[in-house]
């Protein structure tokens, strides 16, 4: 997971080092935004993001997600 505001990179250019790396270029990332707005995770889509979580995060959500990407149906708390 990333934040799309990281310091002091900042969490798209993260993503762009990431992708750019040998041993992560195909690494799945599920980024985690404050912003409400789809303008601002935009830049991300075409640097292994494969979904996003807004704040506050709901962790029954998160757990869904993940369960989707890992293959694996979450767990009830």
């Amino acid at each position: 997971m990333e934040k799309v505001s990281v310091r002091p990179l900042g969490g798209i250019e993260v993503l762009r080092q990431l992708h750019e790396q040998e041993q992560t270029p195909n690494t799945s990332v599920i980024l985690v935004t404050a912003y409400s707005d789809l303008d601002s995770v935009q830049p991300a889509w075409g640097l292994q993001v494969i979904d996003y979580e807004r704040k506050p995060i709901r962790v029954s959500e998160l757990k869904q997600r993940l369960g989707k990407y890992l293959g694996a149906a979450p767990r009830k708390a």
